[in-house]
């Protein structure tokens, strides 16, 4: 089955698609507008996605909070990760992420505990990520402390 085209930040499958097809579209088009960081056509694939009743999906999600927190919209990013039923690392590293690309240093390191609170396992990417957040926003000291945590407490090595 093949995409139809359908104007800017649409997406039109073949009615026959099924779910498991049309989760593969929806976060294909989150991916794409958060790649290009196109924010109002990341809206639109969203709005799509709720119509849908995919919404719930954790690949979904993590989809959509990536395109939100890449576009610099950590607000939405924040909307959609709390409607989630579940989160796992990838959601929390596009959060933490989102931090880090737009300065925000002190909040990523406040989501990174909130992430060890929950139960959730940190990984490398959640230390790019952590890492990322502390040099951009000048937290030398903290980033270094991060860093010994990550090998010592995580057994994360640098790569």
């Amino acid at each position: 089955m093949q995409p139809r085209a359908g104007g800017a930040g649409t997406i039109s499958t073949n009615a026959t698609g099924g779910c498991a097809t049309k989760l593969c579209y929806f976060c294909g088009g989150a991916e794409s507008c958060a790649s290009v960081l196109a924010l109002e056509e990341g809206r639109s694939v969203h709005q799509q996605i709720s119509q849908s009743g995919c919404e719930c999906d954790v690949f979904v999600g993590n989809s959509l909070v990536h395109m939100y927190a890449n576009c610099g919209s950590l607000e939405d990013a924040w909307g959609v990760f709390n409607k989630m039923a579940s989160q796992n690392v990838v959601t929390w590293n596009a959060i933490v992420g989102g931090c880090a690309m737009d300065g925000h240093g002190k909040e990523a390191l406040r989501h990174f505990e909130w992430m060890c609170e929950e139960g959730v396992e940190p990984d490398d990417i959640t230390f790019v990520c952590l890492l990322s957040a502390c040099g951009h926003a000048g937290l030398v000291d903290e980033g270094m402390c991060r860093y010994a945590s990550m090998i010592t407490d995580y057994m994360i090595s640098a790569k």
